[in-house]
């Protein structure tokens, strides 16, 4: 065979060969879910049974000592107090001896799911996709700390929309966010997402300290050292004024958005979440984490809004009537 002729060979080519082939993590841990979907609906006869001999115990006048103390995993303990003591939950155990044997698997199902879910977008949701399982958690939440950490961790919205605006520096802004759980953590975010040149849409003023942004994205944080300082005070939709103004100091302190509330608290305008930056009344300062410290927190900035856009979203929030396609109109413009 000549030496510049190259033989042909069966088989993948040399790129698709070369080429990296990841799992799909997402649908690996489908089964995962499915059975902790499974044995959390096992272990609720165990649940219910124990319930019932709190409630025996509460007639008979006996203290309410930790809820399924010796039970429940040693790395999760209960949410609260005044529930089945160790006595009763062994009791609850000989008569729903699978449920109890359900109830103790869950600590090392809810430890993998948790950890695949806070690391992963996609993981989180196939785990949203699975029938029953947010229902199973929710409920069981009161009763057992692993699921109400669980539960609270899928709450958290991934690719959420969210138009935000400063009506007195006529300035907005759409963003999407994911992994972000509270209201504090978007603070920073967003103080360093929308700082520049006002020319340029943007809001006049400082951003806060790198290290504090990156806490609030993937970073570990120093609790000692990272402070924030509130740069906005939030506000939703409804505490727009028919002069397109914000209420000034504490006045509209009734309505305010507060750090510790997720960001699908923020209500919605036209279907699409709406929050509206005015300056801090008073200087609040929190110190910097992130809910859940293995996810990592987003906010994508998807367009910088014009005068005419933002017009147009202040004249409809603050009830001179504008129809939806010309708030389209304005905003495609």
């Amino acid at each position: 065979m000549p030496r510049d002729v190259l033989p042909f060979r069966t088989g993948p080519d040399r790129a698709a060969h070369g080429a990296e082939v990841r799992p799909n993590v997402a649908f690996a841990a489908l089964d995962l879910f499915r059975k902790l979907a499974r044995t959390l609906d096992a272990a609720r006869s165990f649940r219910d049974a124990a319930r019932r001999l709190d409630r025996e115990a509460e007639r008979w006048g006996e203290p309410a000592p930790f809820f399924f103390a010796g039970i429940a995993m040693k790395e999760r303990q209960p949410t609260r107090r005044g529930g089945i003591s160790n006595r009763l939950a062994l009791l609850a155990a000989r008569t729903c001896p699978h449920g109890a044997e359900a109830w103790a698997a869950l600590g090392g199902l809810l430890d993998d799911a948790f950890t695949g879910c806070a690391g992963d977008t996609g993981v989180r949701r196939a785990a949203r996709a699975v029938p029953g399982l947010r229902e199973l958690l929710t409920d069981f939440a009161p009763d057992h700390r692993g699921c109400a950490e669980f539960d609270a961790l899928l709450a958290v919205a991934d690719d959420l929309p969210l138009t935000v605006i400063h009506p007195a520096a006529g300035a907005g802004f759409r963003f999407e966010l994911t992994g972000i759980a509270d209201l504090d953590q978007l603070h920073v975010l967003l103080a360093d997402a929308t700082a520049g040149s006002p020319q340029r849409g943007y809001l006049a003023g400082p951003r806060p300290d790198p290290a504090i942004v990156d806490a609030c994205i993937d970073q570990p944080a120093d609790p000692e050292r990272d402070i924030a300082t509130a740069r906005f005070q939030f506000h939703p939709a409804e505490s727009l004024s028919s002069d397109g103004t914000l209420p000034t100091g504490f006045a509209g302190a009734s309505r305010w958005l507060w750090g510790h509330e997720s960001p699908v608290a923020i209500p919605t305008v036209d279907g699409e979440r709406v929050l509206l930056l005015g300056d801090a009344v008073y200087p609040r300062q929190w110190p910097v984490r992130r809910r859940f410290p293995a996810m990592n927190g987003e906010l994508r900035l998807l367009q910088v809004l014009d005068r005419v856009t933002v017009r147009a979203w202040l004249d409809r929030i603050s009830g001179r009537f504008q129809p939806r396609d010309q708030i389209q109109e304005a905003r495609a413009a």
